[in-house]
């Protein structure tokens, strides 16, 4: 029985593999000679992924601080530090979003032209 189940989640792999390649492949064509945009594209949403955890990490910090001196708050330093960082990346985040987007619609427009 666990063989089936073995051989199943093998099965799945292989086409999951085959799947993000033609993906893949289909992405690069639709760019056409423009393939500098896809990369540029990927990496935006990378970036984006990365900045889009970052408030929540600045959060965790000041909660930390918070918790290691929690019946004395006042002795609790860099809180304003890391709200302020919070706050500037989630408007960076924003940014790179939008980036991403233009980016994105740029992409859809090329596909449009395909014949």
């Amino acid at each position: 029985m666990l063989s089936i189940f073995r051989n199943l989640s093998e099965r799945k792999k292989i086409r999951c593999k085959k799947k993000r390649k033609i993906t893949f492949s289909r992405l690069i064509k639709y760019a056409g000679n423009k393939k500098w945009l896809l990369f540029t594209w990927l990496g935006l949403s990378a970036v984006g992924m990365v900045m889009g955890m970052m408030p929540y990490i600045c959060i965790w910090l000041v909660v930390r601080d918070l918790t290691n001196v929690a019946p004395d708050w006042t002795k609790a330093e860099n809180i304003a530090q890391y709200g302020w960082l919070a706050f500037t990346f989630a408007l960076e985040n924003i940014r790179e979003i939008r980036a991403a987007n233009q980016q994105q619609r740029y992409l859809d427009s090329l596909e449009d032209r395909l014949p």
